[in-house]
């Protein structure tokens, strides 16, 4: 499944993995392992928060509940991409 979104993916615009497990009642890492399965642009579809240069950043999210206590690396998603992935993991979920 490929992704086309328009805007750049910045930690105020994003949606998270866990929002996307929570919203759908699935376990964690559900998530986490369909979007692999997705094709993605990095930067317009999803970034990646390094845990070494965007600690702050990363705190502040775990500090809201929006990430996993155990995240070190985050992926943050576009809300398109989000609602592609929502759609896959319903899909999955109906088979």
């Amino acid at each position: 499944m490929i992704v086309q979104n328009s805007s750049p993916v910045t930690p105020d615009n994003c949606v998270t993995f866990r929002e996307i497990d929570a919203a759908l009642s699935l376990p964690k890492g559900s998530a986490f392992r369909a979007f692999k399965r997705l094709v993605l642009k990095e930067g317009t579809d999803y970034i990646v928060m390094d845990a070494n240069c965007d600690q702050s950043i990363i705190s502040e999210l775990r500090a809201q509940g929006r990430i996993y206590r155990s995240s070190v690396n985050v992926v943050l998603l576009s809300a398109s991409t989000a609602a592609c992935l929502k759609n896959a993991l319903r899909l999955t979920a109906e088979k």
